[in-house]
């Protein structure tokens, strides 16, 4: 996927406020937005320019853009249910895919185990990316090494936060869990609780049972067999974003985050410590956006969606996309329980239907 010295064609379907993020992004990646255009239950809300993005095409049929335009990567940044969405239509991942086009989204496609089993046969992994996943930060390329060294934690702590139009708190889940998995493996309970907004007569909405349309906050408390246990806080109306992790064993301390990893021992004493690889100068393109949207999330979004295009970039480890998802959905069927529930029992559930 050679880049043109204008960078790579893309299309972007967003709402209106994503657009600084998802130019910024765009600039920041190397990729030039030729179209672009906003699910038509958001654009019955907008005003007919307000997801513009100067210089592309604007376009109300996704589907009909996907199969005739002359792109290579499309951005998906809207977490809004559609027949026309990627999101929800694994048919279109399958277009996608046909004509090599590289999606770049701010979800997790699939969302669903069930969803995951119907898209394996089209190996969804080659054509869409998350965006972007904490374990492929950066500054935790040689993470493994040291969790190798450090030894199974006690405690493991996760702190994903992020503000609006970066992502939903369905997105800080999924990465949040991968985090976990990839440490810890598979809880045999998570206890979950999630905030969402407060209606008008006072009463608390109950959270969407749909990974994609979670909005709000969330707690959880993962139980596993044996000395070992994991606990949550994710936002993603937190204003900024911050995604952070804690583990702590026998052997002491490990902190991480997209700035850096340090390692203290059983004492308190430093002993190893590494910072992120220090950025290039942003282009002007970037630069023109960074006043008005949140750094670090531009930072950590543009990073994931330049190594997704990238043919020469290192590809994302392997991992267990269901057994994944069956922990974000037993999270949120815990919150609108009340209860603990197994990721066991999602993983049930979904090959009963």
């Amino acid at each position: 996927m050679p880049a043109s010295p204008e960078g790579i064609p893309a299309l972007a379907w967003l709402e209106p406020h994503q657009a600084p993020l998802v130019r910024a992004i765009a600039a920041r990646a190397g990729l030039r937005l030729i179209v672009a255009g906003i699910p038509n239950s958001i654009q019955r809300r907008s005003a007919p320019d307000a997801a513009s993005i100067e210089g592309a095409e604007p376009i109300s049929d996704l589907r009909s853009a996907l199969a005739t335009a002359h792109i290579r990567a499309a951005i998906i940044a809207t977490p809004a249910p559609s027949a026309e969405s990627p999101i929800a239509d694994t048919d279109l991942l399958r277009l996608a895919r046909s004509r090599s086009i590289v999606l770049l989204s701010f979800e997790p496609i699939p969302a669903s185990v069930a969803d995951a089993r119907a898209a394996e046969t089209i190996q969804w992994i080659e054509s869409c990316r998350f965006l972007g996943l904490f374990r492929s930060a950066p500054a935790l390329a040689t993470v493994n090494e040291l969790l190798e060294s450090f030894g199974t934690p006690r405690t493991l702590t996760v702190s994903f936060r992020s503000g609006k139009g970066q992502g939903s708190l369905g997105a800080r889940l999924y990465d949040a869990m991968h985090t976990v998995h990839s440490i810890l493996g598979v809880p045999e309970s998570i206890d979950a609780s999630i905030i969402t907004q407060v209606a008008a007569s006072g009463l608390r909405l109950e959270p969407s049972d749909s990974l994609r349309l979670l909005h709000g906050d969330l707690t959880a408390n993962l139980r596993y067999a044996g000395a070992k246990s994991a606990a949550l806080s994710l936002s993603d109306r937190a204003g900024r974003w911050f995604r952070g992790v804690a583990l702590v064993g026998e052997s002491g301390c490990i902190r991480m985050d997209e700035s850096g990893v340090e390692r203290h021992d059983a004492d308190g004493q430093v002993i190893e410590k590494s910072l992120a690889p220090r950025k290039k100068s942003a282009s002007k393109a970037g630069a023109l956006f960074e006043d008005i949207i949140d750094a670090p999330a531009l930072e950590a979004l543009a990073e994931a969606a330049r190594r997704a295009i990238d043919p020469r970039a290192t590809k994302p480890e392997p991992f267990d996309l269901e057994a994944v998802l069956s922990m974000c959905e037993a999270a949120i069927l815990s919150a609108r329980t009340g209860q603990p529930e197994s990721p066991a029992t999602v993983v049930r559930m979904a090959g009963e239907r």
